[in-house]
């Protein structure tokens, strides 16, 4: 299962310009799932200062509640801005690579002493947070590594105590604008993917949440939209804990473009179960999505506490349980008829209490698997 940092923030909203646009209205009840055509128009924030967000702004009564039965995919109608859409810069020209490698957790934004993968020949994509863009949007652009941008910041707003379900930010559309702007404002359009959300059911966003956000993205950004589902959101007959109470299916998935799942077990144990969650989840997106895998690489079971804690000794002596999954997640991707292409979880984990990459080979293990990596990454960079 994916971990990361829940930092729930809100950005300073923004003047608006208007343009017209037809999209689509989601409603929804606990029983079912239904959609209907409306011509709406679309006042759309074109400001172009980088994203900054403060959570105090948030209140229960500012955010959208997920529990009510209607969802409206059609941006609010608020005072058309007299502000004249900003000019940008002309964008940098890049061809999109077939197929990506990359690592959770990467260490582009902070040095790191055990690689550079800025400047390596087997990283070509990161995940960015939406948050201080404007360095991570350069830093990008000049080294020619595309990235996603985590939706995190721009639209969770906390759990609802009360349904338990993770409650929207009001300005979420605003949000994804003042990103793309920022984006632009840059020259970095080119290098910019598109939106990515991690484990979005698992963390409390609802089948027709994700319906919302990515139908938005295809109709106001035509970006790709990338989910790493929990196994129990996309394949629950595999695996399932009873967390999520609706799993995706091919309607709620239908303007997804990219995805893949997390599940770090023996791969030699269980290749059969892998190869029924890939068929399941293949079954529930739309055909021509692009199909991504995770490789295992961080901290396994403290088995003398029973606890999440990483144990590193116990990591290094299993190097070859991590290198019988990446292989098996790398000879996955090479069958796809659509490879997306691998995000190794984790390169720097103690950020969020786990070893990964970089905190094994400080220590002078796994050089072996780090090996294959780099191997691997170089034939998807280099599209072999």
């Amino acid at each position: 299962m994916i971990k990361r940092i829940a930092a729930l923030l809100l950005c300073v909203f923004m003047s608006l310009s208007v343009c017209a646009c037809t999209q689509r209205v989601v409603t929804t009840t606990s029983e079912s799932f239904t959609t209907t055509d409306v011509e709406e128009s679309s006042n759309m924030d074109q400001t172009t200062t980088s994203l900054t967000v403060n959570s105090s702004d948030t209140t229960s009564e500012e955010v959208i509640n997920t529990s009510t039965s209607k969802i409206s995919s059609t941006p609010s109608k608020e005072p058309v801005s007299s502000e004249k859409t900003p000019d940008f810069p002309e964008q940098i020209k890049a061809d999109v690579p077939k197929t990506f490698n990359g690592f959770y957790g990467d260490p582009g934004i902070i040095v790191s002493s055990v690689a550079n993968l800025w400047s390596s020949d087997y990283v070509n994509c990161t995940i960015l947070s939406a948050t201080d863009l404007d360095m991570k949007i350069k830093m990008c652009a000049n080294k020619g590594i595309f990235f996603w941008i985590n939706m995190a910041y721009i639209c969770e707003a906390g759990i609802d105590p009360t349904t338990k379900q993770m409650k929207i930010q009001p300005n979420w559309r605003e949000n994804m604008q003042k990103v793309a702007d920022t984006v632009k404002q840059h020259g970095a359009w080119n290098y910019f993917l598109g939106w990515y959300m991690d484990e979005p059911l698992l963390n409390k966003f609802t089948p027709e949440n994700v319906y919302m956000f990515t139908e938005y993205n295809h109709f106001m950004f035509g970006k790709r939209y990338f989910i790493c589902f929990a196994v129990e959101g996309i394949a629950p007959e595999c695996y399932s804990e009873g967390i999520i109470p609706k799993s995706m299916s091919k309607e709620t998935t239908k303007y997804l473009t990219d995805c893949a799942y997390d599940m770090y077990w023996d791969f030699d144990k269980w290749e059969d179960k892998y190869k029924k969650i890939n068929s399941l989840m293949k079954s529930r997106v739309p055909d021509n999505c692009k199909i991504w895998y995770i490789p295992w690489a961080y901290g396994d079971m403290d088995s003398a506490t029973n606890t999440e804690k990483p144990n590193m000794k116990k990591m290094a002596e299993n190097e070859e349980r991590y290198i019988k999954h990446l292989n098996g997640m790398y000879n996955f991707l090479k069958q796809e008829q659509n490879p997306g292409g691998m995000f190794t979880f984790i390169f720097r984990g103690k950020d969020l209490n786990f070893y990964g990459i970089e905190e094994m080979v400080q220590q002078g293990y796994w050089t072996n698997y780090f090996d294959l990596v780099k191997k691997y990454g170089k034939e998807l960079v280099e599209n072999k």
